[in-house]
């Protein structure tokens, strides 16, 4: 008896949900551990950096109330009256008062040049300190140029840090070179005994370490100048490093991963064992699964080897109501449209043979249509013949004119340039200029630049030809030619002229004709029907912001810009 898939789907389901449930909490107990962990490290190395920077800023503060003592001054740098015993007295009553008050410094003293003035100490017993202030007086004097230093010092098996600055007259008229110094070492061992309110003793280790990560502090005393590996301690310990501005150390927490494994060690076994019970559950059901899909993959394979065989027409029969039933009912779909999609090729391909033909057709007729250029200028050149036979001069300067227009614009393809369109646009317009009774004056200020910019073919022909017909240009006419090249890459080419203008009502009715990207609107005369064609072989070859713009006012001419773009610059996208 086979199982109803949707039903083993279920069960499935339901195993695989528990399971990713059980796993989900595991990661939550996990991360909520380690977010506790973190916190609480983090927070520990925190309230130590905030101590050890009130403690660093209490030794600067005794060093500032020292060092601007009125008595120390005094005893210090007035040599008119000398030393007073008086003020010796009082100012190492003063000093014991400062380090009674700070648990953390443990010793102060005052240096000359030549011996130690003053030295105040918590301890009854101060050889120690003693000892570490010779190390001081030998860094003192390493680099006598420093102002002030701070180093860590050890003594003992002791840790201890040594806060050095140097004492100068307040009186700056005085100019004394005696060199005196204010040593103030203190210890941060309170520090370590706060943390064991938050820790088990022997759970934590606390380091203090410079910038370079030189262990200054440590409890492990033997640790002292050696340099901190994270990569050594990562392993079996938990860390937090804080960096300090003042003084320029930074604070290293580490705690032992084993402290806080212990809560987490039953709860695992208990996750592991449900999780390995879920797990063999769901291979169970996995295994019925896809036995039923099998049986069901293997009916679909069958029906497709009949397709296979070449029995395009014949449809997958699969009557069971699962998702393979619904994998066999897309699969007769897409074999109903394939069957469309060839059907359709077939016309395409019929469709494509027949443009085909249709193109071949219009090449013949194209190739036809070049009869007709060829036999006109053969003609002129047979008139031109003719006309100098008879001595007629002025009818072959015409005939040759036309003919040399009708050579040069029989291949449109070929590019051309500004000078070479000029030049065959106005041997014609001299032929009919020169039966003008007022003939119109040209003025050409085109540079060297524009005059080698290429452009297709009859251009300016039809431009002129349309200032001889519409400019009304009288006794003084005048057509001035000029030009620019923009920094975007456009060559700019205006042709101006001083007639009556287009009348407001045309040239609405042009630019409309001009701005339109789809028709080109024609005029109803077939008055500009030049101008227009120009215009949209320039949009075609050199892209939409290329054309021509017609620009007018009645009585004061009108002034047609041609646009190209610079030769070598491609049309943009």
């Amino acid at each position: 008896m086979k199982i109803k898939t949707w039903f083993i789907w279920i069960i499935t389901g339901t195993v695989s949900l528990f399971l990713l449930i059980q796993i989900c909490f595991y990661f939550m107990f996990q991360n909520w551990n380690n977010s506790m962990r973190d916190s609480l490290i983090e927070a520990t190395a925190k309230r130590s950096v905030s101590q050890i920077t009130e403690l660093y800023n209490s030794v600067e503060d005794v060093s500032v109330n020292i060092i601007t003592d009125t008595y120390v001054q005094k005893y210090l740098f007035n040599e008119e009256n000398g030393r007073i015993w008086e003020d010796y007295s009082l100012i190492s009553n003063n000093i014991s008062s400062v380090i009674f008050a700070n648990k953390g410094i443990k010793y102060v003293a005052v240096l000359d040049e030549n011996d130690i003035l003053f030295n105040v100490a918590q301890a009854e017993n101060m050889l120690p300190y003693l000892s570490v202030l010779d190390g001081v007086i030998g860094d003192i004097e390493k680099t006598p140029q420093k102002n002030s230093f701070l180093k860590a010092y050890r003594y003992q098996n002791t840790n201890c840090f040594a806060y050095v600055d140097r004492i100068r007259p307040l009186n700056f008229d005085r100019k004394i070179q005696k060199h005196c110094y204010l040593v103030i070492m203190f210890e941060i061992s309170e520090l370590e005994n706060s943390l064991e309110s938050v820790f088990d003793q022997n759970k934590f280790t606390l380091r203090v370490l410079d910038y370079n990560d030189k262990i200054l502090l440590s409890a492990n005393t033997d640790e002292f100048g050696q340099t901190f590996v994270p990569a050594d301690h990562a392993i079996n310990s938990w860390y937090k490093t804080v960096k300090m501005d003042q003084p320029a150390w930074k604070l290293c927490l580490s705690i032992p991963k084993a402290y806080f494994s212990s809560s987490e060690t039953s709860f695992l076994i208990f996750m592991l064992l449900a999780i390995a019970l879920n797990v063999l559950l769901l291979i169970f059901l996995i295994k019925v699964l896809i036995q039923n899909i099998s049986e069901s993959i293997s009916d679909i394979e069958k029906e497709m080897g009949i397709i296979s065989s070449g029995e395009w027409g014949h449809r997958i029969q699969y009557q069971r109501n699962n998702e393979i039933g619904s994998i066999a009912a897309k699969l007769n779909v897409l074999l109903d449209e394939y069957e469309n999609m060839v059907s359709k090729n077939r016309d395409m391909e019929e469709e494509v043979h027949t443009a085909r033909l249709l193109q071949l057709q219009a090449q013949i007729e194209q190739l036809q249509e070049k009869i007709s250029p060829h036999f006109l200028y053969n003609s002129m050149e047979y008139i031109k013949g003719v006309a100098q036979e008879h001595g007629v001069e002025k009818i072959a300067d015409i005939t040759s004119v036309l003919s040399q227009n009708f050579r040069y614009n029989m291949d449109a393809s070929k590019p051309s340039t500004v000078k070479e369109d000029l030049f065959y646009a106005l041997s014609y317009f001299n032929v009919v200029n020169s039966r003008r009774k007022h003939p119109i004056r040209l003025n050409l200020n085109l540079s060297k630049e524009i005059m080698e910019q290429q452009i297709i073919k009859m251009v300016f022909q039809p431009i002129l030809e349309n200032t001889l017909k519409h400019g009304d240009l009288g006794e003084n006419g005048a057509v001035e030619f000029s030009g620019e090249i923009t920094d975007d890459g456009l060559v700019r080419i205006s042709v101006r002229d001083n007639g009556q203008g287009i009348q407001p009502e045309t040239l609405e009715k042009l630019q409309a004709s001009l701005r339109d990207d789809v028709n080109y609107i024609k005029d109803e005369k077939g008055d500009h029907q030049g101008i227009l064609n120009v215009h949209t072989r320039l949009k075609l070859t050199y892209g939409p912001e290329c054309g021509i713009s017609v620009y007018s006012t009645p009585g004061e001419g009108a002034d047609i810009v041609i646009t190209i773009r610079q030769s070598g610059r491609a049309i943009d996208a």
